[in-house]
């Protein structure tokens, strides 16, 4: 038998699926996997996240991967280094994600 809510419903962000949109309130911590996306795609869809932050977010993790390239890694950390509303841009050990810093905690 069908439930009629998800199985995902609930759970952590690693586990949600990528279409699933953040609908009622954020957290500190978000993430974003942009993986396979175009830039334009990426850009849309982490400005929206960005949009829909009310002060809640402190921190959005984008998970942009490396083995395929770099056109990602560079658009989001060059294009979100000069945004309004990013501080600054964290570049961690994972070369594969980086991390748009919106307020200190």
């Amino acid at each position: 038998m069908l439930s009629a809510t998800p199985d995902w419903q609930g759970s952590s962000a690693l586990q949600r699926p990528m279409w699933c949109e953040v609908t009622k309130s954020m957290r500190a911590f978000e993430e974003i996997d942009i993986h396979n996306m175009t830039k334009t795609q990426a850009q849309t869809a982490i400005d929206a996240l960005l949009r829909k932050n009310r002060g809640e977010m402190c921190r959005l993790t984008v998970i942009h991967g490396f083995h395929g390239g770099t056109v990602l890694r560079d658009f989001v950390r060059s294009h979100y280094r000069k945004h309004p509303q990013v501080k600054r841009v964290e570049i961690g050990l994972n070369q594969g994600e980086t991390t748009l810093i919106i307020r200190e905690l």
